[in-house]
């Protein structure tokens, strides 16, 4: 391959991917939605006591994502997979992906923001930013000065 040639292949890399999960939104079924970055999928639904069977169209998209997956022979990785609930009075369903429950948690990291399950405060990110801030600004600033020689 020529220099010209990995360079066309870089460029079309990112787009041939597009053009390749395009039809991935067609994976939500009822009132579940999705939220697309990269490689990155998000499906979401409110459920809610008034609104029973929207817990079913989230595992229906789960398992229609499954079979998007198999068709294109694409992997899935069930360990950087979380279902978050929100709100006090939730009920906490369970979904399964391929016979695979997915994890639990209290609260995530999207995009490099924390977001917690409860309180939908920002707190547990400020605290971690503020590690790393106070970590570089502890640091002696002579290191930075450039010496005029």
């Amino acid at each position: 391959m020529s220099k010209a040639e990995s360079h066309r292949a870089v460029v079309l890399g990112p787009i041939l991917f597009i053009l390749f999960i395009d039809d991935i939104a067609e994976v939500c079924c009822g009132t579940v939605k999705n939220s697309l970055f990269a490689d990155d999928l998000q499906l979401f639904s409110e459920i809610t006591l008034d609104s029973p069977g929207n817990d079913l169209q989230v595992q229906q998209s789960l398992s229609v994502l499954q079979s998007w997956c198999s068709a294109w022979q694409l992997s899935v990785n069930i360990e950087k997979c979380h279902v978050l609930h929100l709100g006090f009075n939730n009920a906490s369903v369970q979904y399964e992906y391929n016979n695979t429950v997915i994890s639990d948690v209290s609260s995530v990291c999207d995009l490099g923001v924390d977001v917690d399950s409860y309180s939908l405060k920002f707190d547990g990110h400020i605290n971690r930013i503020g590690i790393l801030f106070r970590g570089f600004f502890n640091r002696d600033i002579a290191f930075y000065r450039v010496s005029a020689h």
